[in-house]
């Protein structure tokens, strides 16, 4: 057996996604979890995603946004990765009014969630696959935190 295939074997078995799993969100080291309110004007959104691409935050998002206890970021992110907290199928709107922002040690955004309690989805960066539709248990406790931290809309039906 040639000596580079080793190395190869144990880079493809040591990496999830490579091995057919996905790494937990957020996937990547993080100092700091905020959540804000974006999308607050009535029609289409102004922004779909809470970052812009030089990772500034969109001109919608509203506030200095909270910052997340280590309980409630622990909290969200096991929602986040649960398997059973995803269904199938898709609605047609995606007019998020929420969205959850990861930061670093030095304050730069290094992931980022929008979430839609109207049509039950959310999209996540980084993430495979990006947007998701909520299974109803999953957006109520979604709900729960968006309404325990005192944000609007977080509407619950």
């Amino acid at each position: 057996m040639q000596n580079w295939l080793t190395p190869l074997l144990v880079l493809i078995f040591s990496v999830p996604a490579l091995a057919g799993g996905l790494q937990p969100f957020p996937g990547v080291p993080y100092a700091t979890v905020k959540v804000y309110n974006l999308n607050a004007n009535e029609g289409r959104p102004e922004c779909m995603m809470p970052l812009n691409k030089n990772g500034s935050l969109c001109a919608s998002v509203k506030g200095p946004g909270k910052r997340l206890s280590k309980d409630q970021a622990t909290e969200i992110f096991k929602i986040l990765n649960a398997p059973a907290s995803y269904q199938t199928g898709f609605a047609k709107c995606f007019i998020p009014r929420h969205a959850v922002v990861v930061y670093d040690a030095k304050g730069k955004a290094v992931a980022q969630v929008s979430i839609c309690f109207e049509c039950h989805q959310l999209r996540m960066e980084p993430s495979q696959p990006k947007r998701r539709s909520l299974a109803k248990a999953a957006r109520y406790s979604l709900q729960d935190i968006c309404l325990e931290l005192g944000l609007k809309s977080c509407w619950k039906s």
